[in-house]
């Protein structure tokens, strides 16, 4: 786990560099990384009052800056839908269970086309 911390950017290594097609991940901008590598842990920390469909969207902030196109709405769809979250679409992601607020978390990493 120590070594996925260190991928995703959470904790730097103690030594040695970790390479992504070649460079130094230390080196990319966090914008583009986030356009190359995207994490979900096992218990995301943190509440935030949001539906399922606007945490889904989050994933395309690497892209879009929070400002969604066409696009990015086609690309948060599929992954509502490739998981079945359509029924969950609008609803608020404290509300939900524990295993579907997962699986909407696990949308939001698809929406990010990593």
């Amino acid at each position: 786990s120590t070594l996925l911390m260190m991928m995703a950017r959470l904790i730097e290594p103690d030594k040695g560099e970790i390479f992504l097609n070649h460079q130094n991940i230390a080196d990319i901008k966090t914008a583009v990384y986030a356009k190359h590598v995207a994490t979900l842990r096992q218990a995301p920390g943190f509440n935030l009052r949001l539906t399922v469909e606007e945490l889904v969207s989050f994933g395309r902030f690497p892209y879009s800056r929070g400002v969604l196109t066409e696009q990015d709405h086609q690309v948060v769809d599929e992954a509502i839908e490739f998981l079945s979250l359509e029924p969950l679409r609008k609803s608020y992601i404290d509300e939900i269970s524990g295993g579907q607020r997962q699986m909407a978390f696990l949308a939001m990493t698809i929406a990010q086309q990593t």
